[in-house]
């Protein structure tokens, strides 16, 4: 038997359930006997990628862990043994030569299915243990509904993802724009969750320049084991172009700055001209967006000196694709301001 006192077992035991979820290993030792699964399951199915096992001797200290690189196996676990360093030995790092070994599965104690015995014999050959673990997984959401902000902004939403499973898991998250616009918060390989453990997420949607007030995106936000594909949780959000953002029928004037006039004709087809004059000389751009915000071409970027200044739009793309009848906007830009007006196109 080990020289260690019942406190010192009931310290350690106390110091590795407080470690936190995968941030840290066992103790490495000079000697340890290797144990490999071939044949692994989680509900029957072969065990994921990102897959935690974790080897315990019998006083319940961490003394082997691997996370899964392969489906339906791990290897190789060393199950480090106690070195014996000290005099008196008072540090429990693992397992004696007779030690049974407790074997888990994102932390749920696994069924040993051998077909090597799971007895600790130190250094020697390799031992195929094959483990299995019935698990209940369920993965839950919650996240704001709706939100609302100017275009050519980025609006941010908490959302909070929650393991109900019973064990450790391995939740991903997905965020899709429907109109298509530029999201943050994907994260495919996903974060390690504890029985039970909540966590909150920030994800973003970033509403193009010269979006149409009152347009509305929905973003979909999907919460999601890795472990179990069934397991999923999924939560709309709605983003609202709530307020103007310099479009309008009269002209626009910056005082200092420039004016943007009204494109004449409007309608048009099949061109219009887009006029304005800059107070003092400046570096401008001058795009064209369609509905959704997205860039139909750029007319001109660069500088210009004070005055008044045209440029024509023939209706066309960037790569001279004539593009469909529908309204369109046009956007005067530099490094301090930017104004947008709509246009009409109908062929």
């Amino acid at each position: 038997m080990k020289a260690k006192t019942l406190l010192i077992r009931m310290l350690m035991i106390v110091v590795v359930a407080a470690v936190p979820l995968l941030a840290q290993g066992p103790t490495p030792t000079n000697v340890w006997t290797d144990f490999v699964g071939l044949q692994c399951t989680i509900n029957g199915l072969p065990i994921p990628l990102g897959t935690e096992i974790t080897a315990f001797d019998p006083q319940n200290v961490l003394c082997g862990r691997f996370v899964t690189d392969s489906i339906g196996v791990y290897g190789t676990l060393h199950v480090y043994g106690d070195d014996f360093a000290s005099v008196p030995d008072t540090v429990d790092e693992g397992c004696v030569g007779g030690d049974h070994i407790t074997f888990k599965i994102n932390g749920k104690v696994a069924t040993k299915l051998g077909p090597a015995n799971d007895v600790w014999v130190g250094i020697g050959a390799t031992k195929v243990m094959n483990l299995a673990i019935t698990q209940a997984f369920d993965v839950a959401a919650t996240a704001p509904p709706e939100g609302s902000d100017t275009a050519g902004t980025i609006v941010s939403y908490d959302v909070i993802v929650t393991n109900n499973g019973n064990g450790i898991d391995l939740i991903a998250l997905s965020v899709v724009s429907k109109s298509g616009w530029d999201v943050t918060g994907i994260d495919s390989l996903g974060k390690y969750y504890a029985a039970g453990e909540q966590k909150t997420l920030t994800v973003t949607v970033a509403i193009p320049a010269g979006t149409l007030p009152r347009y509305q995106d929905t973003l979909t936000v999907v919460a999601y084991s890795r472990f179990d594909p069934a397991a999923t949780a999924t939560k709309k959000i709605v983003t609202t172009v709530d307020k103007k953002t310099g479009v309008d029928d009269g002209n626009f004037h910056v005082p200092g700055m420039f004016t943007l006039n009204q494109n004449f004709p409007n309608p048009f087809n099949p061109e219009t001209v887009i006029s304005f004059s800059l107070d003092k000389p400046a570096d401008v751009t001058l795009s064209v967006y369609d509905i959704l915000g997205r860039t139909v071409t750029t007319l001109y970027q660069g500088y210009l000196a004070t005055g008044q200044h045209q440029f024509r739009w023939n209706g066309t793309d960037g790569n001279g694709q004539g593009v469909a009848s529908g309204v369109y906007f046009y956007r005067l830009s530099s490094d301090q301001i930017s104004l947008t007006r709509k246009m009409t196109l109908m062929k």
